[in-house]
């Protein structure tokens, strides 16, 4: 099977060095191209352990992040040093599962898909054991306009962990991560709507640790990170627009969907500015029918809010919480 570079970004990531490496060191594909960009500005002794704990691995490389572009900028880097016909970015703190990258290329190579998605578990517990399927690990197909739309419906993870990527496909579109949050969604989206056809695997491969420490996990950037998708939202938008017209108006009622319950997260003072964005408008002029949260968002903005961020903590619980349930 093909080699896969894996890009695992580093800050202060020390104290889940040893159990990323294991679990990358578990993976049933055994060709792989294994890249930890560690920022320059760590403080931790990272660089230093991952020599100790990898000189016996020459799969493993260890880059330094000298510029100060943060977790968009590391995965860039990533991408430019990858050498493997496929790409993959795995969080430090996570847990893949073993066969992660082996079912994915073997579902990319059968089905002729520039990208694949896969189902994952949020939880606190990183030893949640791998579930069971309840039927076959079935794949579904999906054109990329309409895995762009089901981002938006959440039916596909906007995460950059949850999809491995061809190379080839990366470089012929000039895909690369912006900078700043939420780049994640940014990314996915602009991969589907360049691509043929993206499949999605159902059963999940990925422990995504629910960190309190991490970018999401500390509430610090919610502000910012709702901000980042009211932006990446118009963005994305015009995109649509301009290469599929005719997908447009289900394109931003989903997305529309998506923004209003990203929203939620912020504080109520940065919540009442984004809700009057003029792109929200826009993107929910073009949800039909009856939908409850898009009328409560238009009737009681404060009333979404408060049941948004309640129904939001859910993520953080210590029950697991599977992306999808139909696997």
């Amino acid at each position: 099977m093909s080699k896969v570079s894996v890009i695992v970004a580093v800050y202060n990531g020390a104290q889940y060095i040893p159990r990323c490496l294991e679990y990358l060191d578990a993976q049933t594909h055994r060709d792989l191209d294994i890249m930890f960009v560690v920022d320059a500005k760590t403080t931790d002794g990272s660089a230093d352990l991952l020599r100790e704990l990898s000189k016996d691995d020459d799969r493993v490389r260890i880059i330094i992040q000298n510029d100060t572009k943060r977790q968009a900028g590391a995965r860039n880097i990533g991408l430019d040093n990858a050498v493997g016909e496929y790409v993959w970015v795995c969080d430090v703190d996570d847990r893949p599962y073993p066969t992660l990258i082996e079912d994915s290329i073997r579902a990319s190579e059968e089905n002729d898909a520039e990208v694949v998605s896969f189902n994952s578990v949020f939880t606190r517990n990183i030893d949640h054991p791998e579930p069971a399927c309840k039927g076959p690990n079935a794949v579904v197909l999906y054109s990329g306009i309409d895995a762009a739309i089901a981002l938006g419906n959440g039916e596909l993870s906007p995460s950059t962990w949850s999809d491995v990527y061809r190379m080839d496909f990366l470089r012929e579109n000039f895909m690369e991560y912006s900078e700043g949050l939420c780049e994640d969604l940014d990314f996915a989206a602009r991969a589907f709507l360049s691509a043929e056809r993206v499949a999605y695997l159902k059963r999940p491969l990925y422990v995504y640790y629910q960190n309190a420490a991490s970018v999401c996990g500390t509430g610090a950037n919610d502000d910012g990170i709702a901000a980042a998708d009211v932006h990446y939202a118009e963005k994305l938008s015009a995109i649509v627009r301009e290469r599929y017209p005719e997908r447009y108006p289900e394109f931003c009622a989903a997305m529309g969907r998506h923004v209003i319950r990203s929203l939620t997260r912020a504080s109520r003072e940065r919540f009442d500015e984004l809700s009057g964005s003029p792109i929200i408008a826009e993107m929910l002029s073009h949800c039909k029918g009856l939908s409850p949260e898009v009328i409560l968002f238009k009737v009681s903005p404060g009333l979404f809010h408060r049941i948004g961020s309640k129904a939001r903590g859910r993520k953080f619980s210590r029950d697991p919480l599977y992306f999808r349930d139909d696997f």
